[in-house]
């Protein structure tokens, strides 16, 4: 699996042919809050991705489109998808990058924020037979510009 990541990585770096440099975001494992509701009762608890550390891709010359990579977890439920995901970016400035990652029982949001060193992630879904809610931060070190 990490040689697959690895491959993809580079497949991308060396199909990308912009005269800026790629931003890559590399992110401490994520830590938060999980709420959701199982038989019409609401739940609060912490929750995380232990072992694992996100990364963000941002290509100048696709500014619309931010690469997603996470590893598998030994977490509660659903483990975030393991392959490299595309998320479409709603907000970007100086301060702040934010996206969202659709996929077929889940919906993620990412706030990335350069100048803090900090990341932002929330899923929401319906998969554990209720609503889901979970908010993530976690520590980022960014090399280069987004």
């Amino acid at each position: 699996m990490k040689t697959t990541k690895i491959l993809v990585f580079l497949l991308y770096l060396l199909t990308t042919t912009s005269a800026y440099a790629l931003t890559t975001v590399s992110c401490s494992p994520p830590k938060g809050l999980r709420n959701y509701v199982e038989n019409g009762k609401f739940i609060q608890g912490s929750d995380g991705y232990s072992g694992i550390h996100p990364k963000f891709i941002f290509d100048p010359d696709n500014p619309k489109k931010l690469l997603t990579l996470f590893s598998a977890s030994k977490g509660f439920g659903k483990t975030h998808n393991d392959d490299a995901q595309t998320a479409y970016i709603i907000k970007h400035d100086e301060r702040q990058l934010t996206a969202i990652e659709v996929q077929p029982l889940e919906v993620w949001t990412y706030s990335l924020f350069p100048n803090d060193k900090i990341a932002y992630f929330s899923r929401h879904s319906s998969s554990f037979g209720g609503a889901h809610g979970t908010t993530f931060y976690s520590k980022c070190s960014f090399s280069g510009k987004l």
